[in-house]
């Protein structure tokens, strides 16, 4: 008796390894689509005047320094958005701020008319306070 495998066995192994790789290659390809949309959303918010204006006001804070020390860093993603049309636009922004003594978070809102950014509101929210940046300045 003979103990050979049939012929389509191969086949079906085949298709199944090519499935795979095609599997695989479209998960990659949506994973790198996606990243480089959410990256460059981020990028552009880091990268506005708004979000500038928000850090340079948190760097400025004695009360903030207080608190948590020489900052450290800012989080990777800042939460909000930034809305620019022409010379007038608005900026909602959350943005996570590490010290050497403690963290906290700065939420400022900015309003665009002119060319020139104004802020509305900036609030540094620590565990157990807050400090109205505006009153500060």
């Amino acid at each position: 008796m003979d103990n050979k495998k049939p012929g389509y066995i191969k086949w079906i192994l085949i298709g199944c390894g090519c499935l795979a790789l095609l599997g695989a290659g479209a998960v990659l390809f949506f994973a790198l689509v996606f990243g480089g949309i959410f990256g460059g959303v981020m990028g552009a918010i880091k990268n506005s005047d708004a979000y500038k204006m928000s850090v340079e006001l948190v760097e400025k804070s004695s009360e903030v320094k207080e608190e948590i020390g020489n900052i450290k860093s800012y989080g990777w993603f800042p939460g909000g958005s930034v809305n620019v049309n022409g010379s007038s636009g608005e900026a909602k922004l959350n943005i996570s701020v590490t010290g050497e003594k403690g963290e906290g978070t700065v939420e400022t809102e900015l309003v665009k008319k002119g060319g020139k950014w104004n802020f509305t509101s900036a609030v540094f929210y620590l565990k157990n306070k807050e400090i109205d940046l505006l009153k500060e300045n």
